[in-house]
C-alpha cells in the first residue's frame, strides 16, 4: 500500500531546510551534502532511501513528467541529487560554499519516483513561493557569485591598480601638458 504525504507538509518541510550549509558527507539535521538532504527530508515522512545519488537513482523508478517531490540526477551513474518543485526548479545542496537552495533544474540526466510514496497529487495545493521568481533569484545569485569570485582573485585587484595608475599618469600628464601645475603650485600658496 502506498505512503500518502501531503504535498504542502512536504513542501513546508522541504523549504526549512533551505539556508543550511553544504558539507560533504553530512545528513542533518544542520548541515547536508545532496543525497544527504534528501534522505533527510524522506525520513521525516518515514520513508528511507539509499544515502548516495546514485543508490538513490537505482532505487527511484524512472519518470519523464517530473512531479513535487521527485528526484532530479545528474549523471549515470548520478553524481548529484536534488528534490524537484514545480516548473524546472528544484532545491538541493549543490556543493561546498553554497548552502540549500532553490536551483534550476538546467541538464538533468534522468528524473526518479520515489516508489510507494504519493504526494498528494504532486502538486501544492496553497503555495508559498513563485518558483519561477525563484529561478530568476538564482540567476541573479550566480551572477552575484561570479563577481564576487573575481574580487577575491588577485589578477583582479591587480588589473584595477593597472588601471588606476594610467588615470593618475594621465592627470599627471594633462596637467602637465595644460600648464596646471604652477596654477596649482600658486592657488596652494595662496590656501596657506
Amino acid at each position: 500500500m502506498p505512503h500518502i504525504i501531503d504535498a504542502d507538509a512536504f513542501y513546508t518541510y522541504l523549504t526549512g531546510e533551505l539556508g543550511k550549509p553544504y558539507h560533504y558527507g553530512s545528513e542533518g539535521p544542520d548541515q547536508f551534502d545532496c543525497s544527504g538532504l534528501v534522505q533527510f527530508v524522506y525520513r521525516h515522512f518515514t520513508t528511507y532511501l539509499p544515502r548516495t545519488a546514485h543508490e538513490q537513482q537505482a532505487f527511484c523508478t524512472p519518470v519523464t513528467q517530473p512531479l513535487l517531490g521527485d528526484l532530479v540526477f545528474y549523471g549515470r551513474p548520478a553524481h548529484h541529487v536534488g528534490i524537484y518543485i514545480d516548473k524546472g526548479v528544484m532545491i538541493d545542496a549543490p556543493d561546498v560554499g553554497q548552502p540549500v537552495k532553490y536551483d534550476n533544474v538546467g541538464s538533468a540526466t534522468s528524473y526518479g519516483r520515489v516508489p510507494d510514496v504519493i504526494i498528494n497529487g504532486g502538486v501544492v495545493t496553497n503555495p508559498k513561493v513563485d518558483t519561477q521568481e525563484f529561478g530568476k533569484l538564482t540567476d541573479v545569485l550566480s551572477s552575484v557569485t561570479s563577481f564576487l569570485a573575481a574580487l577575491m582573485n588577485p589578477a583582479t585587484w591587480l588589473r584595477i591598480a593597472e588601471v588606476g595608475l594610467g588615470i593618475v599618469l594621465l592627470a599627471v600628464g594633462t596637467a602637465k601638458l595644460t600648464n596646471a601645475v604652477p596654477v596649482a603650485n600658486k592657488i596652494a600658496k595662496v590656501v596657506k
